[in-house]
């Protein structure tokens, strides 16, 4: 590993150290893994750019400036590939600031480990998923500053899908089917929907519900299954179906979106709260002015998205109100026992 950046790992056994849990073996899951590296990039696009007024720049830089992600980004993403573009983001990162020393890059396997490294005031811009921010957002000092243009609005909706001729027409034929999903540990969004869709069913258990409840690595993995009749159903958000449907127009033909969710936001990039208002600004004015640079461009195209756009409390509104229904059935349930 390069001396001028390194990569701490930590945790157990679902930690990205092991490249094979996310390989890419189709077109489709190649563009989705660029997309997927997207959320991964922004923490470090935000520091790339050099226009500061005098006061910004005589604010003392950290002597490492210490990035930290959750594995839980890692979304139709070979870990391997998105560790080396991380480092590599990081370094320039460090060149572009004058740090004497490198960034560092954490990835935490777990909320409970990154929230340790919050506490202890050991990291300067973490990069989670918004379920794991609003989890958090009352008991850690953090705020959001930036998600990617392509984290939030009607991209990030899920979708359950199915194949046309399967005769699947809405969430309550699915009785006794067979369900795909990601693992929760990288769209915990999409089961927490899948929750309250059986929730307003009446029911609690899935395994109860369905004949089987599979999960599949990647979204990629799961449509595909979906179209060679693997599985009856998945649940894949918005972007990754439309990505796949154009790569091949026979998946549009073939499957059907049988109900969709809210918009639920996906990725959030924070600073802690103690970070300083001219560091803000850093920030702010990098990310505003990186889509006039050539690096911004040339990264932008790498990583398919127009921007980078301010936070907006009204971007997590779908996935809140979600979480709040999950809670008002749980309740509705457990008082009918």
């Amino acid at each position: 590993m390069n001396s001028n950046a390194s990569i701490k790992k930590s945790g157990s056994h679902e930690h990205p150290r092991d490249s094979r849990l996310l390989e890419t073996r189709h077109p489709v899951q190649l563009l989705a893994a660029l997309c997927g590296i997207i959320a991964l990039a922004a923490p470090l696009f935000l520091l790339s750019q050099p226009a500061l007024a005098a006061s910004e720049r005589d604010e003392p830089l950290p002597k490492v400036l210490r990035v930290g992600l959750l594995a839980g980004i890692f979304v139709d993403t070979n870990t391997s590939e998105a560790q080396v573009a991380i480092e590599l983001w990081a370094r320039e990162m460090a060149r572009i600031l004058g740090m004497k020393s490198s960034a560092k890059v954490y990835i935490f396997p777990d909320l409970s480990s990154m929230s340790g490294a919050l506490r202890r005031g050991t990291l300067d811009i973490i990069c989670l998923p918004c379920v794991d921010y609003i989890k958090t957002r009352n008991s850690l000092s953090v705020d959001p500053l930036f998600v990617a243009a392509n984290s939030v609005g009607q991209g990030r909706e899920h979708l359950l899908i199915t194949r046309r001729d399967s005769g699947i027409r809405s969430f309550s034929d699915l009785r006794g089917k067979n369900i795909t999903l990601l693992p929760p540990a990288k769209q915990e969004a999409s089961h927490i929907w899948l929750d309250v869709l059986l929730m307003k069913e009446g029911k609690r258990d899935r395994t109860g519900y369905f004949r089987q409840v599979g999960e599949s690595s990647t979204a990629s993995q799961a449509i595909m299954a979906v179209f060679f009749r693997q599985t009856e159903a998945a649940i894949v958000s918005r972007g990754t179906f439309e990505t796949a449907v154009a790569l091949n127009p026979q998946l549009g033909h073939r499957t059907r979106v049988v109900t969709k969710s809210a918009s639920l936001a996906g990725e959030v990039t924070c600073v802690p709260s103690t970070t300083g208002e001219n560091m803000r600004r850093r920030i702010m004015n990098a990310a505003m002015q990186m889509t006039e640079t050539s690096v911004g461009r040339q990264m932008s195209v790498l990583f398919q998205i127009d921007r980078l756009i301010p936070y907006k409390p009204s971007y997590l509104d779908g996935l809140a109100g979600l979480l709040r229904e999950q809670a008002n059935l749980r309740g509705k349930l457990a008082r009918r026992r």
